[in-house]
């Protein structure tokens, strides 16, 4: 919904995301502060004054996609001051800086410093030299807050609540590149929901690192206290989680949910293997037993809900029996979609190091059984809604379909509509007609 505003004579900015939704609020966050000093946004792939990349660091697969968009960047205006922030730029600066060439090497909680520093670098007649500016991780201590006044090209608003994690699964880099858990202000959240559901942006998708640690100012509830609260807000069409860990879902909180009006039943729950001597290896803080309970416990709620899943094949010492078992436990779950991921060594993490590390062909081939099961999954869940009517939250045109638009059910299902002509943000109940792959086609209800 959200347009760069456009200040005549001023300097233009190009951003490009990598990653999680985090850090899609977070460049929204970069936006505003840039659109605020009086530059203009342009896309991506234009010709810019300053580019600002926001990295991923999650696999190698995030480092590498991260510094080809940061020399692309440079390719595209030489004279450009390229900046590269977040979660690569926060565990490996001196190697961003080296490798790439970026002016400015930003980690984590700095964020909102970025126009200042580039205000300084460009009044210098030479950048010989990167700056950089990350700050070590017992020293993130505090929620960076960013200013936010819309979303580019979306009609739902991402919120960031809390940030950090403190779990350290034995193969994830994230709670070193993000700091401990540190959480917002409730009071902050709701003012900011407030302020875009006034904007027109009517689904509110509450994002973080580690979602499920949120805590209000009492350090109580948590996010029991902020549904309820958003509940009763006026203009809020739905309410919709990122990811969430699986053994934070108790009886009272799925309660609580079952008894909205505005939530999604769309739980993304983060598995990571079926296997349960994986998942000790892992560090991971449950079982496959615990796992199934948890979404049977979802389901006896929301019979029809939506559970998608990230897994990843090729963990160190994952024998052929152990990826078999893993198969099989998401087979039996029957999840409507999975993120698959082959494992990635990431520096400083222990799993890192073990010696038993599953060569790539290995990797490959497990993946790709896994994502042909996850394309058969998501194929059976899509064809039990054919036929039925349910309300679609209508996002953008469909890119190479003049005259269609496409949106999204409550369950998280992407359709395709040809339709009379209407605006993003705009919410129309549609009959699900067929199942095209990673979508369904329908037909709006007059």
């Amino acid at each position: 919904m959200r347009k760069g505003r456009i200040v005549e004579n001023s300097f233009r900015v190009a951003f490009i995301t990598l990653g999680c939704k985090v850090n899609s609020y977070e460049t929204e966050g970069m936006r505003t502060l840039f659109e605020a000093a009086g530059y203009h946004s342009v896309p991506e792939d234009a010709a810019a004054d300053v580019y600002v990349i926001n990295t991923c660091t999650v696999t190698n697969t995030g480092d590498r996609k991260s510094r080809q968009m940061i020399r692309r960047s440079r390719s595209l205006n030489p004279s450009a001051i390229v900046a590269a922030v977040g979660c690569y730029a926060q565990m490996a600066p001196d190697e961003v800086a080296v490798l790439t060439g970026a002016d400015l090497v930003l980690g984590n909680n700095q964020k909102h410093r970025i126009v200042e520093l580039v205000k300084e670098l460009a009044g210098k007649p030479s950048r010989a030299v990167s700056r950089i500016a990350v700050m070590p991780r017992e020293e993130m201590t505090g929620f960076e807050a960013l200013p936010i006044d819309g979303f580019t090209g979306k009609s739902r608003a991402f919120i960031k609540i809390q940030d950090g994690c403190d779990r350290f699964c034995s193969y994830c880099v994230i709670p070193l590149a993000r700091g401990p858990v540190r959480n917002r202000r409730m009071v902050d959240v709701l003012e900011e929901v407030s302020c875009l559901s006034k904007k027109g942006f009517r689904e509110m998708v509450l994002t973080g690192i580690h979602l499920t640690s949120f805590q209000n100012e009492q350090g109580e509830e948590g996010l029991t206290a902020l549904v309820r609260a958003l509940e009763e807000m006026e203009g809020i069409r739905r309410i919709r989680f990122g990811s969430l860990e699986p053994a934070f879902l108790t009886e009272p909180f799925l309660d609580m949910l079952g008894g909205s009006r505005k939530f999604c039943p769309h739980f993304h729950l983060s598995l990571q293997s079926g296997s349960e001597a994986v998942l000790r290896r892992m560090n991971r803080h449950y079982s496959p037993d615990v796992f199934r309970g948890i979404v049977q416990a979802v389901r006896a709620r929301f019979p029809d809900a939506s559970v998608t899943t990230d897994i990843m094949v090729g963990f160190p010492g994952e024998t052929a029996d152990e990826f078999e078992e893993s198969l099989a436990f998401c087979t039996s779950i029957g999840f409507s979609w999975i993120h698959v991921f082959p494992y990635s060594p990431r520096r400083g993490t222990p799993a890192a190091a073990w010696p038993d590390q599953v060569p790539k062909s290995v990797k490959d081939s497990r993946a790709a059984r896994m994502r042909h099961l996850a394309e058969e999954m998501r194929t059976a869940f899509q064809q039990t809604f054919i036929g039925r009517e349910m309300p679609v939250h209508f996002e953008q045109d469909v890119p190479g379909k003049p005259g269609w638009m496409e949106g999204f059910t409550t369950h998280y299902i992407q359709v395709s509509v040809p339709a009379i002509p209407f605006q993003p943000g705009d919410c129309f109940r549609v009959r699900l007609d067929e199942s095209l792959g990673d979508r369904m086609q329908g037909t709006l209800v007059i």
